[in-house]
């Protein structure tokens, strides 16, 4: 019976990593993939430009919406409703109801 030397490990097994510390926790930004940067920062650009579009549509709505308001109200302070010009009562795309609601409710 021929016996067989011992074989001898020239790879080192490496130790399981129970922390995450050094180089395992992530590239910092400024290392990261040129593409990942320039998707990070179009991102960023695309949800600025929709929260401006946003925020401008509502305020110039919200201004229409009181401007025809405000005409309104001062037309029937001196006319009744009867006598009111037309398109002030016209409802459109962005109006759907004209409510007039007098003092006593």
């Amino acid at each position: 019976m021929v016996t067989r030397p011992a074989p001898t490990r020239l790879v080192r097994r490496p130790e399981p990593v129970t922390e995450l510390s050094g180089s395992h926790q992530g590239a910092p930004l400024y290392r990261a993939h040129p593409g990942v940067r320039l998707f990070g920062a179009l991102a960023l650009a695309a949800v600025a430009l929709l929260w401006l579009l946003q925020h401008s549509l509502q305020s110039a709505a919200d201004a229409a919406a009181s401007s025809r308001a405000e005409q309104l109200s001062a037309r029937l302070l001196t006319d009744p409703v009867t006598e009111i010009d037309p398109t002030l009562l016209a409802t459109d795309g962005r109006t759907t109801v004209i409510q007039v609601i007098d003092a006593a409710g």
